[in-house]
């Protein structure tokens, strides 16, 4: 067997489609398991879609950490002690992005539950507040980060295979897709690579693929 055919499909609690992507508009529509979030991003202010590919492998120990290059604000912490007392430094704690609806304004926020840090995997808090008008609402959950890697790497993989590369970069207005992002959520999600932070996944996969299997894993459906 190769390292591929290990991947793990499963029917994910939480569920985001982009549904439709045309003239600078993007619909986007989260399931949060039953509670349903729709999304009309534009691309004249704010985020682009794609900043919560960035905002969710940021969490990954396998990102590079140069905030400098993201569209996303991360917060991040030194000394920071996972549930076997390590300490860590530089870890990030918080991700967070605003995407403008014209005039509707929706702003999340991803934040590492501390005391689980160094598990294979973990939860994270999600807050999201959309302004609309006067009026304001909030929405929180919790969700398992694997959950999330799997609910947006599945998200772009199908939009990808609906819309093409120049299909949703032209639909978008110009917002384009990270596939090494993207290929690091959905590789963790799919149980083909860990996170060397924890200390409890055997065997230990790493980013090691050959350019024929990041090829495949790119088309592989979820």
């Amino acid at each position: 067997m190769g390292r591929l055919d290990y991947a793990k499909n499963y029917n994910c609690p939480l569920r985001f489609t982009i549904t439709e992507c045309e003239a600078g508009w993007t619909h986007l529509v989260c399931d949060f398991n039953g509670t349903f979030l729709e999304f009309h991003i534009s691309c004249v202010l704010g985020n682009q879609p794609t900043a919560l590919i960035e905002a969710v492998q940021v969490f990954h120990s396998h990102e590079d950490g140069y905030d400098g290059l993201l569209n996303v604000e991360v917060d991040r912490e030194d000394n920071l002690p996972d549930m076997e007392g390590n300490c860590w430094d530089d870890v990030p704690v918080i991700a967070s992005f605003e995407w403008k609806e014209e005039p509707r304004r929706d702003s999340w926020k991803i934040s590492l539950v501390k005391k689980e840090l160094g598990r294979a995997d973990f939860p994270l808090d999600i807050s999201i507040s959309i302004l609309d008008g006067d009026e304001t609402q909030n929405y929180n959950f919790e969700v398992m980060f694997r959950e999330l890697c799997y609910a947006v790497a599945k998200c772009f993989t199908d939009a990808l295979k609906k819309f093409g590369f120049d299909g949703y970069h032209y639909g978008s207005y110009y917002d384009d897709i990270n596939i090494r992002q993207l290929l690091v959520i959905k590789a963790y999600a799919l149980g083909l690579l860990s996170n060397h932070v924890a200390r409890e996944g055997k065997p230990e996969f790493r980013y090691d693929f050959t350019y024929e299997e990041e090829l495949q894993l790119l088309m592989m459906d979820m």
